[in-house]
């Protein structure tokens, strides 16, 4: 397999910067247009803390979701993990995930991993992403098709594509799966062995069998369930009278596009504009739905990755305090 120039690749790079500049420009410029900052701290100071207390309670479900799914990923190269080994990096991922587009900065907590299978802990932990953003994608177009008001579509357009985008997305899985999964890869297999570290991170997807990759759409399942509840429990605390039938499909529809468009850091912007279109066809205004998207965001990513972050330093610290100590 040629490789393109370098040049070619510089050129790529720049334009899908520049791509990615001009659509968060206009996601943040639909934001200004549809939000008003002052009904948004109006809204603040009309909340219900009963709600916002129902989605805190819903936080270690939520996280328990995903600890079932981050070990389901790293027991094929850590047979032996215990909790603590396994929760440690998951709340220092959300961390870094709130600061990458995509929250693809989590794949940064093999760092905290034991040594001599890091390599293959990214691959598990990859493909546990993959599966977890065809999950979400899928969800969301199933709503789109149970729902096509959400997106201001008749029924026909919203099944007739829905459906066709989830064959799609099956016969790529299907594909990719068979290919990667071989011994010898054809096209890719040169490439592959000239990447520092690549050969490990494929040994460690093949580590991983079909009930593994049940596993992880199942605990993904589970974890969307969990976190679109959260999500119509607050924007029911900023005053939306929204059923929770209709709180999960337009929830469903609003992560699923966020998963689509990985373009801001912690998909600040993105995921509130999209809560605001949507959400709108459930009859909640722009100031609820920025309020209860954002918080989401602040409750189930910022509030764990804190906890994360201040359990990493006391680790470091405690090895510090011990390494002076010894003779």
């Amino acid at each position: 397999m040629v490789s393109a120039p370098p040049m070619a690749e510089s050129s790529r790079a720049r334009w899908l910067k520049r791509l990615k500049l001009a659509f968060t420009i206009i996601v943040f410029a639909v934001l200004v247009v549809s939000v008003d900052p002052v009904a948004i701290a109006a809204t603040w100071r009309r909340t219900d803390p009963r709600w916002i207390s129902l989605a805190l309670v819903l936080i270690p479900p939520n996280l328990f979701c995903q600890y079932r799914r981050i070990v389901a990923a790293l027991a094929p190269v850590y047979p032996a993990i215990s909790f603590r080994a396994a929760i440690r990096p998951l709340l220092a991922g959300l961390a870094m995930g709130a600061i990458t587009p995509g929250r693809v900065g989590e794949l940064g907590q093999v760092m905290l991993l034991p040594s001599g299978g890091r390599t293959k802990a990214i691959g598990t932990l990859t493909l546990m992403r993959a599966y977890g953003f065809l999950s979400v994608v899928a969800l969301g177009l199933a709503a789109w098709m149970a729902n096509p008001a959400l997106l201001r579509t008749d029924s026909r357009t919203a099944v007739c594509s829905g459906s066709a985008v989830l064959l799609v997305l099956a016969a790529l899985t299907g594909v990719a799966e068979w290919y990667f999964r071989r011994e010898e890869h054809f096209a890719t297999g040169r490439l592959i062995r000239k990447i520092r570290g690549a050969e490990g991170v494929f040994a460690g997807v093949k580590t991983l069998s079909g009930k593994d990759r049940v596993r992880f759409c199942g605990w993904s399942l589970a974890l969307s369930f969990v976190y679109l509840t959260q999500l119509t429990f607050l924007m029911r605390a900023f005053g939306a009278a929204v059923p929770l039938w209709d709180g999960l499909l337009a929830g469903a529809v609003t992560t699923g596009i966020v998963a689509l468009l990985p373009v801001a850091a912690g998909n600040v912007g993105v995921r509130e504009t999209a809560a605001v279109v949507v959400w709108k066809q459930v009859g909640t205004n722009a100031a609820a739905a920025f309020n209860g998207a954002f918080l989401l965001f602040l409750i189930n990513v910022v509030l764990p990755g804190l906890v994360g972050i201040v359990w990493n330093w006391w680790e470091s610290f405690r090895a510090e305090g011990s390494a002076r100590r010894r003779p």
